[in-house]
């Protein structure tokens, strides 16, 4: 029985004293296990990681550098001792920007709002400038040129226009923009100037909305098939008032523009004035600019009719308007003048259409604006000469002529046109047979008074470069586009840089010519910032351009994109230059794209 109660008493004891040594053994044991996390992480080169023990638990937290390092981190922990249990509270790191990188400002300007962003050297170069510094990075370069003087000069464009978009890189400033007014336009003239002045290459699209009527105006060609009119009025009240008389005097019928302008409220009967002037003659021009009036008469008109028409305008143009009139057309031609020609030269591409004439009256002058606007729509870009020479009157319908030889022109890769007499002469090259039946069929519509003689010559060339590519050599020609002018982007974004817009653009072209080919755009990263981070970067990147060929109308149905991030470096991550060589593009021909 003693016994018993001795043993009871010894259980009793020793209970006690292991309830009152347990939180020492743990608090021994969790400090042991701390020493051993941090020692591990040290040791295993994770000095941006943390272990905090709690008990057997240790949190392991920080912000990794990738997610490999992470894992690699936890992995450590978690070898210490089968009794922990890891929780992982890692971060990712921020993306950080290389300690130089190249410069770079974007300026947006809406109205009131100003925004800059990009990456500049410093917070003192943001201060020089207006506007809401708020995305700006900086450790960039600083751009050669002097910044305070740039500063300033950027500050005026932007304060000058009420929409903007201002860029800036390496040597390079690229302006588009709207001005409130054309003459506010012109004023920047000077700042660019000075920005040139500084050694930027200075690029400009300014724009300024049109007045309401460039020119308040009324013009009128009589022919014997008719009047073509066009005219301008202040009211809906003065148009049907101009478009009465009209119909009245010259058997036509016309619809005004209505708009700011007129020179005062006698316009309306200033314009009956015209048309009353014009219905004796077979062939005039009139044409009342403010209250100015050029009054033109030609063949078949009389010298009779001619002096009917001016006395009319003595006796109705309203006060304050003068005539100039032109009759020199009607009288015979000096002997030995020369007979009446017309000739149109155009070398091809974006050369310039070379118009010339001889004939009385200076008509080639007269028609000139006419003649000018109908190359520019047909011939974009090619500028127009004239050179007009007295001679013999012009056939009636020769600007009708004209036209349609310019438009038969347009439609050839190069050629000439002769107008003499009552013949009208077309030579030249055409690309594709069918340009050739085109062009006979515009000049079908000189009508039956015209001669037509035609000589066009069939040259393909231009079709060869056309032709279908086989994939191998398709997949050279993209691979030399690439290799010409490599696809870049905007920093740390997916898009695209000017330069890199030009080479989607000139894959484009390519692109259609593989109708066998099958690519994959593939997107790469250096191995700066997160894997995670590079990954999604190169896939936006390679989304960005299939996107891009897209609009450019290359066949989707041929084109794959993939990011690839850091995975496949081409050079040594760790110099800038391997770095810019590892940031790329790469089009790959799929061989099988079942």
């Amino acid at each position: 029985m003693l016994r018993a109660a001795l043993a009871l008493m010894f259980f009793a004891a020793a209970a006690g004293a292991a309830w009152l040594l347990a939180p020492r053994l743990a608090a021994l044991a969790e400090a042991r296990y701390a020493a051993q996390v941090s020692a591990t992480l040290t040791a295993g080169g994770h000095s941006w990681a943390a272990g905090d023990v709690d008990g057997l638990t240790a949190t392991l937290s920080g912000a990794a550098p990738s997610d490999a390092a992470a894992a690699e981190a936890a992995a450590l922990i978690a070898a210490i001792s089968p009794m922990l249990t890891v929780r992982n509270a890692v971060t990712e790191a921020p993306d950080v920007a290389p300690a130089i990188i190249p410069p770079q400002l974007e300026i947006l300007k809406s109205r009131d709002d100003l925004i800059l962003s990009g990456a500049l050297a410093d917070p003192a170069m943001a201060a020089a400038l207006d506007g809401d510094a708020a995305l700006l990075r900086y450790g960039a370069a600083p751009f050669d040129a002097a910044w305070p003087a740039t500063a300033a000069h950027l500050n005026r464009l932007a304060g000058a226009l009420s929409h903007a978009r201002i860029t800036l890189s390496e040597g390079e400033i690229i302006v588009v923009g709207l001005a409130e007014t054309d003459a506010a336009r012109r004023a920047l003239a000077p700042v660019i100037d000075q920005l040139s002045s500084l050694g930027w290459r200075v690029t400009t699209r300014i724009d300024a909305p049109p007045p309401v009527l460039a020119a308040f105006r009324l013009t009128v060609a009589k022919s014997p098939d008719g009047a073509e009119i066009a005219c301008a009025a202040a009211s809906t009240a003065d148009a049907a008032t101009i478009e009465a008389a009209a119909r009245d005097q010259l058997g036509a019928r016309t619809r005004c523009a209505i708009g700011a302008g007129a020179p005062d409220a006698a316009w309306p009967r200033a314009a009956a004035a015209v048309f009353a002037a014009l219905a004796p003659a077979d062939a005039a021009e009139a044409v009342l600019t403010g209250k100015a009036l050029t009054l033109t008469f030609a063949p078949p008109t009389t010298a009779e009719a001619a002096a009917r028409a001016q006395a009319t305008l003595a006796a109705t143009l309203p006060a304050g308007y003068r005539a100039i009139v032109d009759d020199s057309a009607l009288a015979a031609p000096p002997v030995g003048a020369a007979a009446f020609s017309l000739s149109i030269d155009w070398p091809g591409g974006a050369a310039p259409v070379a118009i010339a004439s001889t004939q009385s009256g200076g008509g080639l002058k007269r028609a000139e604006a006419s003649l000018a606007a109908y190359a520019r729509a047909l011939f974009p870009g090619a500028a127009t000469t004239f050179d007009a020479r007295d001679g013999a009157p012009p056939p009636q319908d020769w600007r009708r002529a004209a036209r349609v030889a310019l438009e038969a022109l347009s439609l050839l890769k190069r050629g000439q046109v002769r107008i003499s007499g009552d013949t009208l002469t077309l030579s030249g090259a055409a690309a594709r047979a069918a340009d050739i039946r085109r062009a006979h069929d515009a000049l079908a519509a000189a009508g039956p008074d015209w001669r037509i003689d035609t000589r066009i010559a069939y040259d393909p060339a231009p079709l060869a470069a056309a032709q279908p590519l086989p994939p191998g050599r398709c997949a050279a020609a993209v691979s030399e586009a690439v290799a010409t002018a490599p696809i870049s982007f905007q920093p740390a974004s997916a898009t695209l840089t000017p330069t890199g817009e030009a080479t989607v653009q000139r894959i484009a072209a390519i692109l259609p010519r593989c109708a066998d080919a099958h690519f994959e755009i593939g997107g790469h990263t250096d191995a700066q910032g997160s894997e995670g981070g590079n990954l999604a970067l190169s896939r936006a990147r390679a989304e960005a351009v299939l996107t891009a060929l897209i609009a450019a109308k290359a066949p989707p149905g041929r084109l794959v994109a993939r990011g690839y991030g850091e995975a496949r470096p081409i050079a040594d991550n760790a110099t800038a230059v391997g770095r810019a060589l590892n940031r790329r593009i790469e089009f790959t021909l799929i061989e099988d794209p079942e």
